[in-house]
């Protein structure tokens, strides 16, 4: 082996340790919206408003603008100067501030639950609200598109619809949008970390849903003073296939 080919080497390894291998470009997975390129996207739930899921727009803000988002949620921490990137885009292409939502949200390494739940619920409360308003439509987004914002996605529908399983929505809103092992090429590093920290949140925030405590019109933060644990639910029963 070469030493550039060594190097090589080492920098991806260091690369897929600190971030899924996906989001480096965005995800790897097809965007289901007209006209968008968007990797990841699709629509969520549309109701007087509409609900769209995706990965980092990457200057493609333009094609958010097209199709109507009126107001876009940035959920995901900073790592480098990209959020403000966006922010810059989304401003130049008309967002106002106040139609722009920073939450840094980490995939890893989450702080207490407190901390974590709040984030979630500041989240649902812009999407719900938009959910709720004729016309409007919002555009959520991590940097792949598909661990922190199925997640958000996940817990979204389950506010909306609470006589969904909660198995059947991980399926088919999580697994099938690229969560953890979703996403075949994930690194099973990256993999570990969402089973070990995001399912159990996840899990949690469904408990606050299923007993009632976080509503559609009715999202409060003090329901994050206590950690609710996961009820009924087992982490264990929550893990997706690996996708083909």
């Amino acid at each position: 082996m070469t030493r550039a080919s060594i190097l090589r080497f080492v920098l991806l390894s260091l690369s897929a340790a600190v971030v899924p291998a996906s989001a480096l470009a965005g995800s790897s997975l097809p965007s289901t919206l007209p006209g968008v390129t968007i990797g990841n996207s699709h629509v969520v739930l549309r109701g007087q408003g509409t609900v769209l899921r995706g990965s980092a727009p990457n200057g493609k803000i333009a094609e958010l603008r097209r199709l109507g988002v009126s107001e876009v949620v940035v959920f995901k921490n900073a790592t480098g100067t990209e959020i403000d990137r966006e922010v810059a885009e989304l401003r130049a292409a008309g967002y106002p501030a106040s139609k722009v939502h920073k939450i840094p949200f980490k995939w890893k390494d989450l702080a207490s639950f407190k901390t974590t739940c709040g984030q979630v619920v500041d989240a649902l409360k812009v999407i719900d609200r938009v959910y709720h308003t004729p016309r409007a439509m919002a555009f959520f987004h991590c940097t792949a598109g598909e661990d922190r914002t199925g997640l958000l996605a996940g817990l979204f529908k389950l506010l909306e619809s609470p006589r969904s399983a909660p198995a059947t929505v991980f399926k088919n809103e999580m697994c099938a949008r690229g969560y953890e092992q979703g996403n075949p090429n994930k690194p099973g590093m990256v993999v570990g970390a969402v089973r070990r920290e995001l399912t159990p949140l996840f899990l949690k925030m469904v408990n606050l849903i299923s007993t009632g405590k976080l509503k559609p019109g009715a999202l409060s933060k003090t329901v994050c003073n206590r950690d609710p644990g996961v009820g009924t639910l087992s982490p264990a029963s929550f893990a997706c296939p690996r996708s083909r």
